[in-house]
């Protein structure tokens, strides 16, 4: 399951996030959800948002096994037009189809977020699955509890959606977060938890380039990527 970095809150203190001042801990003050590059845009944070009773369904099932990957991580992985070229050259004609199709989608983040690459966060799922040394988790429980809701630009989503308990987006008090920690430090009031999971918390730098290798045909990774 990947969930944007905005997602996480952290009880205690993990080498790739930083302090931040309301207590909670995230990929840093004021870039909770960052673009990254030239842009200061933070995003809403949409997937979570959307269903949060969908995660708070898995976290309370004893299987399968649960791999979380915050934003931060999906972050590593930005494609760009060197990456879908490499694509696109792949005597495989399904992946030359993905390079095509997403190059719209590259082309939104460019006019929009004024960047030249997007983050396929889903292939930390096959990172993870494929090469577990790829990205770098730890043991952690999980839980899912109301909160106070963090001020973010809302390019995309500014205005409220959903009713009651599901509403989200600009104005709205408060909203669900999945923290990660040791569920001993819990509030009783949480929703949903899961015992042992894997929090996976950064990347190699080798993340980007043996991907992009492994699905353009098995050829060596390029030094470019």
């Amino acid at each position: 399951m990947v969930v944007p970095g905005k997602e996480w809150k952290r009880t205690s203190e993990t080498r790739p996030l930083v302090k931040r001042g309301n207590g909670r801990v995230g990929p840093g003050a004021g870039q909770i959800f960052s673009i990254g590059g030239d842009s200061n845009e933070t995003l809403a944070d949409l997937n979570f948002e959307k269903d949060w009773k969908a995660a708070a369904a898995l976290l309370r099932r004893a299987a399968p096994p649960l791999a979380l990957a915050g934003f931060e991580v999906g972050a590593t992985l930005a494609f760009d037009d060197a990456a879908l070229d490499a694509l696109a050259a792949s005597p495989r004609p399904p992946v030359a189809a993905l390079a095509a199709q997403s190059r719209p989608w590259l082309e939104f983040w460019r006019a929009e977020f004024g960047v030249g690459h997007f983050y396929p966060f889903d292939l930390l799922a096959a990172a993870r699955v494929s090469d577990p040394t790829l990205v770098a988790c730890e043991t952690l429980d999980a839980w899912i509890v109301r909160g106070k809701s963090d001020a973010v630009t809302l390019k995309i989503a500014s205005h409220t959606e959903g009713d009651g308990e599901a509403a989200h987006g600009r104005g709205v008090a408060s909203k669900m977060y999945l923290h990660v920690g040791d569920a001993r430090r819990a509030p009783v009031a949480r929703t949903a938890t899961r015992k042992a999971l894997a929090y996976c918390h950064s990347a190699d730098p080798r993340l980007r380039a043996t991907l992009v290798s492994a699905l353009a045909g098995g050829a060596p990774p390029r030094p470019d990527l």
